[in-house]
């Protein structure tokens, strides 16, 4: 008897043709976009009175192509690039394409129903965090080497680390929670740099990011970062691989 498959698990024709350099170039033409026009960061992001009372349900989509600063697109495209050229060379590049897409618009979802939940109605949410950290989800899950990751991790905690610092000295020191964890989160990835059997799995990237997101929405659930979001392109992706790809991704994380 022939085994059918189902739709939601046929595989797409394998073919690569840089689809993660695609997203980056597409990423760095809306910025450019969106830093001559101000007004269409208002039409791209996600915002619930805009798609659930308007209509706008292309926000669905588009929020993942906005980003706000030069700082939120460099580190999403570098994490895109170093991760994603990896991944996509392991899937094809339409699987790619899909998964990256998927993640990042469920994701976006999540956090719409959040939002328009808990009456967040004034909120909107931007930048491809969601469907990039669904990216270094696949990277741990199909164990490439981790320090291609810490590294620049450590390089961009470092360089927010003294603009932050730098913040306080200029407006007056002030105890908060995000900052306590701002701190565990760099030494917690200058002990993983120097301890090679912790930097050599990706895993332990995702760990230090979901504790990082976890801890920052149960102590700052409303200081302007998607970490909702960043969670649910996890969950999405672990998911997404285990659903469509029938991979048993979470003994591949942990292993």
């Amino acid at each position: 008897m022939t085994k059918i498959t189902p739709l939601y698990q046929k595989p797409f024709p394998r073919a690569t043709f840089f689809g993660t350099v695609a997203i980056v170039v597409v990423n760095l033409a809306v910025f450019l976009l969106t830093e001559i026009d101000r007004e269409s960061l208002g039409v791209l992001s996600l915002n619930a009175v805009s798609v659930v009372a308007e209509g706008a349900w292309w926000q669905v989509f588009t929020y993942m192509y906005v980003h706000e600063s030069v700082n939120h697109i460099a580190f999403n495209m570098i994490f895109l690039l170093l991760a994603g050229l990896k991944v996509e060379e392991t899937l094809g590049s339409w699987e790619f394409l899909a998964y990256y897409h998927v993640c990042g618009a469920l994701a976006g979802l999540l956090s719409l129903g959040v939002y328009w939940g808990t009456g967040q109605t004034s909120a909107f949410l931007l930048g491809s965090s969601g469907a990039v950290f669904a990216v270094i989800f696949a990277y741990a899950v199909y164990r490439f080497d981790g320090r291609t990751l810490f590294v620049p991790l450590a390089i961009f905690i470092v360089f927010d680390g003294i603009q932050s610092l730098a913040s306080l000295v200029m407006g007056g020191f002030s105890f908060s929670w995000e900052g306590l964890l701002y701190i565990g989160l760099f030494v917690g990835v200058v002990a993983m740099i120097f301890k090679s059997e912790w930097n050599r799995k990706a895993a332990n990237i995702v760990l230090l990011f979901t504790s990082f997101d976890l801890l920052s929405q149960l102590f700052n659930p409303y200081g302007g970062v998607a970490h909702l979001t960043h969670l649910a392109g996890f969950l999405f992706a672990f998911l997404y691989l285990t659903l469509r790809m029938r991979l048993p991704a979470w003994k591949m994380f942990w292993a």
